[in-house]
């Protein structure tokens, strides 16, 4: 099979300048299902930083949606003020805003950014930003009585609901 062929730079260290610690505002820019090592179902979750002098610059996350490392995943959910059940398109979240407290972890002998926390974007505890600024205005929920805070099928599916 025939290789496109592509130029590589081979400076080393490009793309190496990590966003400043802190709390940063930031909007979801792409959310892919993977398998942890231990087989567990997770996203790499890919953030940008949508303002001050670390505007434009991503990085990745990783959101484990199963196990012991769900707390993230959850404090996610709650800074963007996301029912508490019911099911969603990971894809319907592409686009929603947040702010995160910004630390740094070593793996592989080399710094990257670690999400410390999630917090609601500016604009106030469950008012989500959406992509283009304006505040989503919640839905009437349907309840179901074994359930808390829950959505139609359909709906939870193809919406976003809050």
């Amino acid at each position: 099979m025939a290789m496109n062929d592509v130029s590589i730079n081979l400076e080393r260290g490009l793309g190496d300048e990590l966003p400043a610690e802190g709390l940063q505002d930031l909007r979801l820019t792409g959310m892919d299902p993977k398998t942890s090592k231990k087989g567990e179902q997770m996203f790499l979750a890919k953030f940008e930083i949508i303002s001050g002098p670390d505007a434009e610059k991503t990085f990745l996350c990783n959101l484990m949606a199963e196990g012991r490392g769900r707390f993230k995943l959850d404090q996610f959910l709650d800074a963007i003020a996301a029912p508490v059940g019911g099911h969603l398109l990971a894809s319907k979240l592409i686009g929603v805003k947040c702010r995160a407290q910004i630390g740094y972890r070593e793996y592989n002998n080399r710094k990257q950014v670690d999400i410390v926390q999630f917090l609601p974007a500016v604009g106030g505890a469950g008012k989500i930003l959406k992509a283009d600024g304006s505040k989503n205005v919640a839905p009437k929920q349907v309840t179901d009585p074994g359930k808390k805070n829950t959505m139609p099928a359909d709906e939870a599916m193809n919406e976003v609901p809050f």
